[in-house]
């Protein structure tokens, strides 16, 4: 297995996350995004081609 260290975006519907209630939006900072790995899936063959770890938050913007 190889590991990279990539620096993304990820953008989420946070009204179905956690809308604005402040003990969901904790909830998915701790137990999902630091917590969880993701898989990987491309479009491009259909399969999942890895796990991803979120390691640090940078800053957030809102689309609005």
């Amino acid at each position: 297995m190889e590991t990279l260290r990539l620096v993304v975006e990820f953008t989420y519907d946070d009204v179905v996350m956690h809308d604005d209630d402040e003990e969901d939006i904790d909830w998915f900072y701790s137990d999902i995004l630091f917590h969880e790995d993701f898989a990987v899936i491309s479009s491009e063959i259909g399969d999942e081609i890895g796990k991803m770890r979120i390691l640090e938050l940078l800053d957030t913007e809102s689309e609005e």
